[in-house]
């Protein structure tokens, strides 16, 4: 397996107008109201599984969609973010893909946001840094993730890549056996199988990842 080289505004008017407003509206935060989602490019050409295109679209229009009317969703705004991140893996347009879910994940990080929305958007930005080989960024941000957020493996799983590539195996093996058994799963498998490789046990390495094969689900693009 290769690693890939993941606020609020007060015044006297709108304190009246949420006094009197019978009709229930989101409250907006700082962070929400400067977050214009930008539009997810065309595919010119076939990538990959077109199932998986469609996947991607569905969840897409259905976050767009949630937040035309609720601004301020939170979880809305993560799937956006990840959506233009697989696209800019699979199609490999990184630039303007990567610049769109930043620009996101920025505000998130930045605003009045709950702390486990806080740690997603810190492992995002970290894959997103991982993918642009700045392995150093990647890795503090990955690590701000796992404070927020210890019990998530995924988390691990960016502490794994950025200090492998940055060529501290020991704490890459220690935090990859972390991971493994938090969640068995085709990311935990597939980094197993990487750190097996780099030491020399290929047949290892691929015993796990079969196991990342089968642990996949048909139809996505991991």
């Amino acid at each position: 397996m290769k690693i890939p080289a993941t606020l609020l505004i007060i015044t006297i008017c709108t304190t009246w107008n949420a006094c009197t407003n019978t009709h229930d509206e989101p409250t907006k935060t700082t962070a929400d109201a400067v977050i214009a989602i930008p539009e997810l490019p065309k595919r010119g050409a076939e990538y990959g599984d077109p199932t998986e295109y469609d996947h991607l679209l569905d969840a897409y229009d259905k976050a767009k969609i949630k937040l035309r009317t609720h601004p301020n969703d939170e979880a809305s705004l993560l799937r956006i973010a990840e959506v233009f991140i697989t696209d800019a893996r699979v199609t490999g347009h990184y630039g303007p893909d990567h610049d769109a879910a930043i620009s996101i994940l920025d505000r998130l990080i930045a605003g009045n946001t709950k702390k486990d929305t806080k740690a997603q958007a810190y492992a995002l930005e970290s894959v997103i840094r991982l993918n642009q080989h700045k392995f150093a960024e990647g890795l503090k941000l990955g690590e701000e993730a796992v404070k927020l957020d210890p019990a998530r493996a995924f988390n691990y799983g960016l502490l794994v890549d950025a200090n492998t590539e940055l060529g501290n195996y020991d704490e890459a093996v220690k935090q990859c056996d972390k991971m493994v058994s938090m969640r068995p799963d085709l990311r935990s498998y597939s980094r197993v199988s990487y750190q097996r490789e780099i030491h020399g046990d290929v047949p290892g390495a691929i015993q796990a990842l079969t196991m990342a094969v089968k642990a996949g689900v048909p139809g996505t693009e991991e």
